[in-house]
């Protein structure tokens, strides 16, 4: 009987304990997952051009500054199943491109 009594304080212990961590947990919800952020400078434009070879190259070359509006990005950018974020990578490449022509 002596044993009860010596073990029950310490098991009263553990119980607080595990109570007092789970209260401190409870009240603080999960990390909110974060955005990817866009690409910026010289890695955008490494990523456009990567996206534009795999993916436009095999049938188009760079494009003439002429032709290569909006309009033919709202067409494409689908059937190349870019992404948005993907989409201005490669427009920002093509514009970078383009301008060195």
């Amino acid at each position: 009987m002596r044993q009860s009594v010596t073990r029950q304080p310490a098991a009263t212990i553990v119980a607080l304990a595990c109570f007092a961590l789970l209260a401190a947990c409870a009240g603080h919800p999960a990390p909110a997952a974060k955005e990817p952020q866009p690409l910026a400078g010289q890695a955008r434009l490494d990523q456009g051009r990567n996206l534009f070879m795999s993916r436009c190259a095999r049938c188009h070359g760079l494009p003439d500054p002429a032709c290569c509006g909006k309009g033919v990005m709202d067409a494409m950018a689908p059937q190349a199943g870019l992404k948005p974020d993907e989409r201005a990578a490669v427009e920002a490449y093509l514009k970078s491109a383009l301008a060195k022509k």
